[in-house]
């Protein structure tokens, strides 16, 4: 209040104030007005240009809205104001990556995220984001070679083994996409799809009295699932 006040007041006196804009922006987030900090924003990158100091906010700024999109758009124009050396670099390209994927737009993400695995080599959250933009684009045998790279960095993760799992069952290995399922049975998050999964892999392999329990332990484990429910209600078969 009083703060806004002040830097109001500044602007009106200086409006191309650059760090007093910034300012603004910064205390409208704070107090939750993440639209009109955009606007402050925008308004910023049409009088300063493509400024670090106005982007890589920016962009946070949208994806605190959710606009995942527009987010993405900020940190491509960001990443071309600095060298591959700088260390804001590698910091940018992870978020352009994480929200060109969280945007749909997989085959940009898998390029960004392709470069960071060279940088990161042991950092299996890389590896999973990867597996995952990879089975957005339906690429089931690079999704499963970026998930088992993470399963390699850390072992027995759940979220590792649900898209290796995943993978498997988009090849149509679907004893292979069972064992790995099977693996997150018993994960607190993640059972209720292991067994719905499981459950269209026995179905792919006609064994339907087993694909009927695999679907009731699903809905029992995740009943307000509407996936889940809605599928079982449509595909399982009298016993």
């Amino acid at each position: 209040d009083k703060a806004q006040a002040v830097i109001d007041a500044g602007l009106s006196r200086r409006p191309q104030d650059l760090e007093l804009m910034l300012s603004k922006a910064r205390l409208c987030q704070q107090v939750g007005q993440t639209d009109e900090a955009i606007g402050v924003y925008e308004q910023a990158q049409i009088m300063h240009g493509d400024s670090p100091q106005v982007l890589e906010p920016a962009g946070y700024a949208y994806i605190a809205q959710g606009n995942w999109k527009l987010a993405a758009e900020k940190f491509d124009l960001l990443i071309k104001q600095y060298p591959e050396n700088d260390p804001h670099y590698n910091i940018t390209m992870r978020s352009l990556a994480r929200c060109l994927y969280n945007s749909n737009q997989y085959a940009s993400a898998l390029f960004w995220y392709d470069k960071l695995s060279v940088v990161y080599r042991d950092d299996a959250g890389i590896w999973l984001d990867m597996a995952q933009a990879a089975l957005g684009l339906d690429d089931a045998k690079r999704a499963a070679y970026c998930a088992n790279r993470a399963i390699k960095v850390k072992p027995s993760w759940p979220q590792a083994y649900a898209v290796l799992g995943s993978a498997h069952y988009m090849q149509g290995s679907y004893n292979q996409s069972l064992k790995t399922f099977y693996k997150i049975t018993t994960d607190d998050e993640l059972a209720g799809f292991a067994w719905f999964m499981s459950g269209r892999c026995y179905q792919q392999l006609g064994r339907n009295r087993q694909a009927n329990i695999a679907f009731e332990r699903a809905e029992k484990l995740d009943p307000d699932n509407p996936l889940i429910a809605s599928f079982s209600k449509k595909t399982v078969h009298p016993l």
